[in-house]
Order: structure tokens, then sequence, then C-alpha cells
């Protein structure tokens, strides 16, 4: 039984994350039976200077998802000095679960930005990859920038045998020598972590943009959350 790693800054952690996560579970639970939410330890590509400390925003990761079966919180990118890559991540996760399958959940907004990212490219040789689209990413435009990032990846469609909830809208490619990139057409709650920290900011309500346990832990740290946030209104 494989492993589901999502990345992010989780600034803060909102229910479209929560969402994306469910989805995902349940579209791979034959795949997968475990989720690590892997908050970023120095995200070379985000403004360090709104970004709440690291211990903070796993915490409200930690609590949101206390009642959650299968999904947990891992603290690894914390303990790495500098940048925190991705590729990095997943060769740490090679040699924690060695022997277990890997399926890195990713947008796809950031699937067509691979070839920017420190080995981007090589991704694929050390995990699964699960593209989630955004707006109106298609399966024939997942399939058409497959094939221009990997240009001897082929279609696999036995891989999606068992995935669940399918409707006939899945699609995957199998790289040489690597693993699988699932394309999974999951509804995408268009909620923006910068939007709510704007609105934490003016006083908004931005009540079930997060989850209860997220928002309680911003109202108790408000005097730290704006110490850092208010550096997007400079």
């Amino acid at each position: 039984m494989g492993r589901l790693i999502y990345g992010g800054t989780f600034n803060p952690l909102h229910v479209a994350h929560l969402r994306l996560a469910v989805e995902c579970a349940e579209m791979l639970a034959a795949k997968a039976g475990h989720l690590d939410f892997v908050p970023a330890g120095n995200p070379p590509h985000k403004d360090a200077g709104t970004l709440l400390p690291f211990d903070l925003r796993a915490e409200m990761v930690r609590h949101a998802i206390a009642d959650m079966t299968g999904f947990t919180c891992n603290d690894l990118e914390k303990r790495r000095a500098g940048p925190t890559y991705t590729i990095d991540t997943l060769l740490e996760y090679g040699r924690a679960y060695p022997g277990e399958d890997f399926y890195f959940i990713l947008g796809s907004l950031d699937y067509g930005l691979l070839p920017q990212w420190r080995r981007g490219l090589d991704l694929p040789f050390f995990s699964n990859l699960v593209i989630a689209p955004r707006g109106n990413f298609s399966r024939a435009e997942f399939l058409t920038l497959s094939r221009a990032l990997w240009p001897d990846c082929e279609e696999n469609p036995g891989a999606l045998s068992d995935i669940r909830f399918c409707k006939g809208e899945c699609a995957c490619v199998h790289v040489p020598n690597g693993h699988d990139i699932f394309y999974l057409p999951i509804p995408w709650l268009d909620i923006s972590a910068s939007e709510i920290r704007q609105g934490w900011l003016c006083q908004r309500d931005i009540r079930w943009l997060v989850p209860e346990r997220t928002l309680r832990i911003l109202r108790e740290k408000k005097e730290l959350v704006m110490e850092f946030w208010q550096e997007e209104i400079k």
C-alpha cells in the first residue's frame, strides 16, 4: 500500500486543501492507504516575509486533521537547512519508507512549471504524480503537456482500473524507468490563501474558508500572525 504526499506552505491551511486531500484519498484508496501533509520549510518560490513560522503552520494542519483517519502531518522539512526542494523531500521519503510507493499531489499550474523547479523533471523517477486540474485544464491538455515534458512517456490506461469515482475523465501516463502520472478531474475549490490573509488583515469574516480549528488558532495567536501577515500591506 502506498502513501499520498501533499506539500504546501499552508499559510494558512484552508478548506480547499482539506477537500483536495479527501478527494485524492478517496479516488486512490486502492493504491494509497495514508496521506501526509508536508508543510514547506523554506520554499524558494515564496515570500518568506509573510510566511508564518513552521511550527504554527504545522500546528494548524495537525489540529485540522486530528479526526481524519489516515491523515498525518510530517514535519521533515523543518529539519532541513536552507531552501527546501521537493526533490529532496521525495528522496527523504524514499530513505524513510524503502519499498513504498509514493503519490505526490500537484496542482496543474505547478505541473506546467516543473521545468523551472530544481530537478523538477526528475520527480516521476522517485514518485508517482497526482495532477489535480485547476481552471479549465483538460484531459487533452494534460496529455499534451506530459508528452512535451517527457517525450517518451506513454498512456497507461491499465493503471486506472482501480481508481474510484473516475467517470471516464481520468488519465495516466507512464514515464519509462519511472512512475505513473495521474490526471484526476477533482473539483477545485477556488480559495486563495493570499485572499484569506488579506481578509484577516481587513478584519473580514473568514469562517468556512478555513477549518474551525484553524480559525481558533489564528485568533489565539493573533499578535504573532499579524506580525508576519502585515508584510502583505507594506
